[in-house]
């Protein structure tokens, strides 16, 4: 239910990296360089409760660690920044 993947030199992520984690809740990514991230690999994942992505370069500002709470209350917010901040 957990992916950890800190500190892996990420530099991109689409849907089709977690596309079968349908039970997936929690995603940690921080510490790596991402810059290019779908917004639309979240849509695979309904059971999805929280994200990590602090250290990266196209989202740190906004979202280095989501909680559970507010993650859920701004899903489409969050998609949207991702998409305006990550996709090339």
């Amino acid at each position: 239910k957990v992916i950890s993947l800190c500190k892996n030199q990420l530099t991109s992520l689409n849907e089709q990296h977690f596309q079968n984690n349908k039970k997936l809740e929690q995603i940690w990514l921080w510490g790596n360089k991402i810059n290019s991230l779908s917004s639309s690999m979240f849509d695979s994942m309904p059971n999805l409760r929280q994200v990590s992505l602090w250290g990266n370069e196209c989202i740190d500002k906004n979202y280095g660690n989501i909680g559970e709470k507010a993650f859920l209350r701004h899903i489409n917010q969050f998609k949207n920044d991702v998409t305006a901040s990550c996709t090339n």
